[in-house]
């Protein structure tokens, strides 16, 4: 059995700016029902509102069960970094 971490503001009623994506409520189950949960974009902000940003969105790459899966982190970041922080983003990527 698969144990997600709850992080209390994924599943915020507060929803204003933020991105909904689907998880199921048991990942290792395919007939499982499915919730959604709510991530805020980063653009800027101080360590702790980097480290909150991260520790959301890593819980959502394990409900997700993406953490193995390179390309939809990759996609999932991207989709989650607006402003200065998508073209830090997009500046430190090594495309050979």
């Amino acid at each position: 059995m698969t144990i997600i971490p709850f992080i209390p503001s994924l599943m915020s009623s507060d929803k204003k700016d933020k991105v909904g994506f689907y998880v199921k409520t048991n990942p290792d189950d395919e007939a499982s029902n499915q919730v959604k949960v709510y991530v805020a974009p980063f653009e800027n902000g101080g360590p702790e509102d980097l480290l909150q940003f991260v520790s959301e969105f890593f819980a959502l790459m394990q409900m997700k069960r993406l953490t193995e899966n390179g390309p939809a982190v990759f996609q999932h970041a991207r989709l989650l970094l607006t402003g200065d922080a998508l073209e830090k983003f997009k500046e430190n990527l090594m495309i050979y």
